[in-house]
């Protein structure tokens, strides 16, 4: 079994859709990319760590502080 470790910066690098090349002791070449089509089904497990972008991030805090408005008194 072969196996290969990857940095922050490759996981980062693959997160943002970009492919990483790597080469095997045995001189292959092994490239490694993010899936072209979407998982079917949410995953079992409910990890602590997940992966958002900035723009998800900043809707998600836009949309919680409108909802937090629209339950304020006196509106």
């Amino acid at each position: 079994m072969v196996e290969v470790v990857l940095g922050d910066n490759e996981i980062e690098r693959l997160i943002n859709g970009e492919s990483i090349q790597k080469t095997l002791s045995d001189g292959k070449t092994l490239l490694i990319r993010q899936s072209y089509v979407k998982d079917m089904a949410a995953p079992i497990i409910n990890r602590d760590k997940k992966v958002f972008s900035n723009t998800e991030i900043e809707n998600i805090k836009r949309t919680s502080s409108m909802m937090a408005d629209t339950f304020k008194l006196g509106y």
